[in-house]
């Protein structure tokens, strides 16, 4: 019995003698962290210019339409050659019904404003030399658009169908049939960053159209609603996961 409770008063001090230790081990690192290696995606933004060329008859529509964009995206890692980089860009353009297909609309003949997101979720490949960073990616884009009437325009005004409401409607429902919402896109971007890790350059996108595959079209007509992005790119410095300054 005394060698039983001997044994059990030395296992109570050998537990107690480990707490001891794990305090003074973790207690430096719960007062300062200490860096790893997991990082929080790197944050970057753009603006520009997006087009979109359109190859059918000119006539009675607007010529390939020039919006300005904005854009904000992720990186992530941010630290390697290869990388997931998703990116949200936003623009407007103006259309109308013609009776049969929504075509670009000069503004003073436009029945609805088309409110564009343009998600890209390409892979990229980075080169850095001498503070410049090279990339080259590929992937997918999904165009989300909705129409709505313009302003100035009202839902009682003449159209092509029966009036300008019912313009609007047939344009926001042609948005999403025979994949005219899906874009294989590739891209190319440069920037120069400093000693802080603050990138300056430029992104380019392009972006090929899948609905000529369902609507029949061919030759020229396969770039039909083709887009082309050049933007102005700024991209923030990354900050490791539980440094001080995340």
């Amino acid at each position: 019995m005394e060698i039983f409770h001997s044994g059990r008063k030395a296992g109570h001090r050998c537990a107690h003698a480990c707490c001891a230790a794990a305090l003074l081990f973790l207690l430096p690192r719960a007062v300062h962290p200490q860096p790893h290696t997991e990082l929080i995606p790197q944050f970057f933004a753009a603006a520009g210019i997006h087009g979109t060329l359109y190859t059918g008859d000119t006539a009675g529509r607007a010529p390939s339409p020039i919006s300005f964009s904005a854009a904000a995206g992720l990186r992530f890692p941010p630290c390697t050659s290869a990388a997931f980089e998703p990116r949200l860009a936003f623009f407007v353009t103006h259309m109308l019904w013609d009776g049969t297909q929504a075509q670009p609309a000069e503004i003073e003949h436009r029945t609805a404003a088309v409110y564009n997101f343009l998600l890209d979720l390409p892979a990229v490949y980075s080169i850095t030399y001498r503070g410049n960073v090279f990339s080259v990616g590929a992937g997918v884009a999904f165009l989300l658009r909705g129409a709505a009437l313009a302003h100035g325009v009202s839902e009682t005004d003449d159209g092509a169908s029966a009036n300008a409401g019912t313009d609007t409607e047939r344009i926001g429902e042609w948005l999403w049939q025979s994949g005219r919402f899906v874009y294989p896109e590739l891209l190319l971007s440069w920037s120069h960053q400093n000693d802080a890790g603050l990138g300056f350059g430029l992104d380019c996108r392009m972006y090929y159209p899948i609905s000529p595959l369902f609507t029949g079209k061919t030759g020229r007509h396969l770039l039909d609603t083709a887009m082309l992005s050049v933007s102005f790119r700024v991209t923030f410095p990354y900050i490791a996961a539980g440094s001080p300054e995340s």
